[in-house]
């Protein structure tokens, strides 16, 4: 790839930014993908409630949680 290219990629455990709804502006990662459109995220610690979302609602951040399993509780 290029230095112009794309890095962030929608996979579980990347932290993202929500920007609408109730919950804009807190932080929450993505615990499953749904579909090519959506994915169920969590943020225990900011508040956010386990919820699909799609993604043109969230902005992906550089963070990635390593080996965080698919679909893992809050507790």
């Amino acid at each position: 790839m290029g230095s112009g290219s794309f890095q962030r990629l929608v996979e579980v455990g990347r932290v993202v930014l929500i920007n609408s709804g109730s919950d804009a502006g807190k932080i929450a990662t993505i615990v499953e993908i749904v579909d090519h459109r959506r994915a169920i995220v969590d943020g225990p610690t900011t508040n956010v409630k386990r919820q699909v979302v799609p993604f043109n609602n969230v902005v992906l951040t550089d963070i990635v949680v390593k080996s965080l399993p698919r679909a893992i509780g809050s507790k």
